[in-house]
């Protein structure tokens, strides 16, 4: 998993999940909601709001975890975070990650 540059858009996420006085955490956890996207334009790859929530449920049938931690601090919308798995039985993966 790489990071696009982008951050997490927590102000794009907030708009569309109308969580406006949410924590930047619980607003960072909807970019595992089946259908969400910030993605302007849907492409073959992205878009479609499907893959983080695809991560989430298949580490989630296999006993382990998948959130976001954040990296640093919020500036202008974005926060710089990574993505967190945890599987049961093995190490702990952190990676840079994206969401869209």
């Amino acid at each position: 998993m790489a990071d696009d540059g982008q951050e997490l858009q927590l102000s794009a996420l907030r708009e569309r999940t109308r969580a406006a006085g949410a924590t930047d955490e619980e607003v960072a956890d909807s970019v595992f909601l089946f259908g969400l996207s910030t993605a302007a334009t849907v492409s073959e790859t992205s878009g479609r709001g499907v893959g983080m929530s695809a991560i989430r449920s298949f580490v989630s049938q296999h006993g382990g975890q998948a959130r976001i931690a954040f990296t640093g601090e919020a500036f202008g919308g974005r926060r710089p975070f990574e993505l967190i798995v945890e599987l049961r039985g093995h190490a702990a993966l952190s990676g840079a990650g994206a969401a869209g």
